[in-house]
């Protein structure tokens, strides 16, 4: 299976079979919430974490499209990455970790999750090293739902 993909079928994402570098889409952001922050030559990413194969991934593919173009932006399909894992796992899971590992190489410059607990992470130490790791990279993780950078100085 390729990394980036999940281990169900994709539907309509297409997986990812090498990654290319994207320019950062043209937003009119600032009135939807999401302050834009120039990322150069680096892509922007969609993570969709289902916890079960018998979760469907349609509803929150569907979720984080709509959520992303009342904000104006969007993400190309190639740059989604879908996992099926449980939150504990989510560091052994080969989606998540193709994604990070185009982060530690400064690739990405935004991460969308439709929110916070479908990033997925074990306890908080996990959540704050794995923010750690994103802000490293001046990479955003963005909560669709809550509107919020969780990588900004305000996450509380």
């Amino acid at each position: 299976m390729e990394p980036g993909a999940s281990e169900a079928s994709l539907g309509s994402i297409p997986r990812i079979r090498s990654v290319k570098r994207a320019t950062r889409p043209s937003n009119g952001n600032e009135r939807s919430g999401i302050v834009a922050k120039s990322s150069g030559s680096r892509m922007d990413v969609v993570f969709i974490r289902k916890s079960t194969q018998g979760q469907e991934e349609a509803g929150q593919i569907a979720n984080v499209e709509a959520m992303l173009k009342e904000a104006g932006t969007s993400v190309p399909k190639q740059n989604w990455f879908v996992g099926t894992t449980s939150r504990r796992k989510v560091n052994a899971n080969p989606a998540f970790i193709r994604l990070m590992e185009l982060v530690e190489a400064g690739q990405v410059g935004t991460v969308y999750v439709e929110s916070q607990d479908r990033w997925g992470t074990a306890d908080r130490v996990e959540l704050f090293a794995l923010l750690g790791t994103l802000r490293k990279q001046k990479t955003r993780l963005y909560d669709l739902r809550a509107k919020r950078d969780l990588t900004g100085d305000d996450f509380a």
